[in-house]
């Protein structure tokens, strides 16, 4: 049964990626995904924020440049977005292949869910929540693009299977979950 659940995971995997290249064109849709992105080029480069004068909110020039998503505060320049998810960016960035990093976490996240699946309900039920998921547009996009969601949905699910396993108390999968909750806080502020 897991070859089918990764091949399912890796139709899932060019699903996301055909969405991100035909539907969305590559493109970062939202202030929000520009933030990401900004941060994640920042620190692919070693770097925190940029610094510039023009970043300073007293000078009269910020309101030509000033965004939402971004901070201005004295000369520098970041996203005011938590740190997470532009880290985890940032690891595609370093390699310019930034639009690959959603869609791996997608197929993370699917192979997790059917894995789930799978261990609890049963095989027979694997196609069905395949088919469930890849037919739910909102699941496709949020994956396919540049937003921090994807992250939070591969690391919950990884917590989700690290702690429903059958050695629960192993300290290898109290380590996973631990790690996977501390993504989702560090991902999007709840």
């Amino acid at each position: 049964m897991k070859r089918k659940i990764l091949f399912l995971s890796l139709l899932s995997f060019l699903q996301f990626l055909l969405v991100h290249f035909v539907l969305l064109q590559g493109f970062a849709n939202s202030g929000d995904e520009q933030a990401f992105l900004f941060q994640a080029g920042l620190f692919s480069r070693g770097q925190l924020y940029a610094e510039d004068p023009i970043y300073d909110r007293a000078n009269p020039l910020n309101k030509y440049v000033a965004a939402d998503a971004m901070d201005d505060v004295g000369g520098r320049r970041f996203s005011k977005y938590d740190p997470g998810w532009p880290a985890l960016l940032s690891l595609g960035a370093r390699l310019r292949v930034e639009w690959l990093v959603a869609p791996l976490l997608g197929a993370l996240t699917v192979f997790l869910l059917l894995s789930c699946v799978s261990r609890r309900i049963g095989d027979e039920f694997i196609g069905t929540t395949w088919w469930l998921v890849t037919l739910c547009s909102f699941f496709s996009f949020s994956v396919a693009n540049f937003g921090s969601h994807t992250s939070t949905m591969a690391f919950f699910w990884a917590h989700f299977f690290s702690t429903t396993t059958r050695s629960m108390r192993a300290k290898r999968n109290v380590l996973a979950g631990g790690c996977s909750v501390w993504d989702c806080f560090s991902v999007i502020a709840l």
